[in-house]
């Protein structure tokens, strides 16, 4: 959050750049997060007129380029306490958790944030 807050991006307008770099369908967190359409449509308008988004909601050149620098950064900040667990240790750490988690049924799939299980 602190580095889409620092690009200028709000909570809600993460769902879409989420939705637009295709991790999450629209339908669905429109669903989850209690977005209205009028809602989804007035934060696409947004990040349309920020050259973000295209008119069908996709991703524009500049829109590419700031969802992975937001990606990027943001693992650079989160990474150190990873560290530790050596290359690729994170991965499995976190899919294994996704996997117990998706295992519980607690969460449902399709899901709000995107967790899949495999």
């Amino acid at each position: 959050m602190a580095v889409l807050l620092a690009e200028g991006i709000g909570g809600r307008e993460s769902h879409l750049l989420s939705a637009a770099a295709g991790r999450i369908d629209p339908a669905t967190q429109k669903q989850h997060r209690g977005f209205t359409d009028e809602e989804w449509d007035a934060l696409a308008d947004g990040l349309r007129a920020r050259g973000v988004l295209d008119g069908s909601g996709a991703f524009t050149d500049e829109g590419r380029a700031l969802k992975e620098h937001v990606e990027l950064r943001t693992d650079e900040l989160s990474s150190s306490p990873y560290v530790v667990l050596g290359e690729g240790g994170c991965s499995q750490l976190l899919g294994s958790m996704a996997s117990i988690i998706g295992a519980g049924g607690s969460i449902p799939y399709p899901n709000a944030m995107g967790l899949t299980v495999n």
